[in-house]
């Protein structure tokens, strides 16, 4: 009896083995985008973002307003133009919940650079501030032909500050 057992137990051992390692690949491959996401961003480059987003990417601003790809890469080139550097870029995978070929990630984030504020906002005219923002993001993956690309992105919680001062209230998600 003990031996039909230990046969059935290593019959489904193995037979499950397959999942297990698609879903540590899947997993380790979804890591890997969110570094070069990381990557894309510490340099700046609007097209090595739109490249890791699905082609039916959408998120939601701040201002209730959806946004495709384009439409976000378009912002993120905007913003960038007062970036005189981007001192550090962080993210870390906290929570991965892969359902075939969709998956739902929680990231914990942080970054800050330096920006010139060219209109005097927030003091003289070319002074250069420090922005700098933690929080945690949710977004969808969706795995492609060209592997898992993001396909929406939800702020969950945030806080920015400039020169170490909050600049406006905490986001997060409803």
């Amino acid at each position: 009896m003990k031996s039909r057992q230990m046969a059935l137990f290593t019959l489904c051992v193995l037979l499950g083995l397959p999942a297990l390692r698609a879903k540590a690949d899947d997993r380790s491959e979804i890591v890997a985008l969110y570094h070069r996401l990381e990557v894309a961003q510490k340099s700046q480059s609007a097209s090595g973002t739109l490249a890791l987003l699905a082609p039916n990417f959408s998120y939601k601003s701040g201002d209730g307003k959806t946004h495709n790809a384009q439409e976000f890469v378009d912002q993120m080139k905007m913003q960038m133009k007062l970036v005189k550097r981007i001192r550090d870029t962080k993210m870390k995978v906290t929570k991965v919940v892969i359902n075939g070929k969709r998956a739902k990630v929680t990231n914990d984030f942080a970054w800050s650079m330096e920006i010139e504020d060219t209109a005097g906002a927030a003091g003289k005219p070319g002074q250069l501030h420090v922005m700098a923002s933690t929080g945690s993001v949710e977004n969808e993956l969706e795995k492609t032909s060209k592997g898992w690309k993001f396909l929406t992105l939800r702020t969950v919680s945030g806080k920015m500050t400039m020169d170490g001062h909050p600049i406006h209230p905490p986001t997060a998600a409803k």
